[in-house]
């Protein structure tokens, strides 16, 4: 089994990677994720599927690719759950495909 990574290189910028805490939970109204771009963090809400939590992991690594790449953009929410979805969904039914890529970019 992989475990999950500490820590996320977006571009010129290392984000933590870690669950919410009980506090951060009850900030962020029941969201399963928040990316704080000032501290470079990424939460994530670690009660939920397993499939949830690399769902939403992703959908904040989109917001951090964002952040460093350009200014806010229009609809980003909903941009980010699609494009999030989306390639979640490609990722599990296309294994090769990925394993394949990340070959390729090594």
């Amino acid at each position: 089994m992989i475990r999950r990574p500490h820590k996320v290189k977006v571009g010129y910028k290392t984000y933590e990677l870690r669950a919410m805490t009980v506090k951060e939970q009850c900030l962020c109204h029941g969201k399963w994720g928040f990316t704080n771009h000032g501290e470079a963090i990424l939460l994530f809400d670690e009660k939920v599927d397993k499939r949830e939590v690399a769902n939403t992991v992703l959908h904040e690594v989109f917001h951090a690719i964002r952040h460093v790449s350009q200014g806010p953009v229009e609809n980003e929410e909903a941009i980010v759950i699609a494009m999030t979805d989306g390639l979640c969904n490609v990722m599990r039914d296309n294994p090769a495909l990925f394993e394949w890529i990340l070959q390729e970019l090594k």
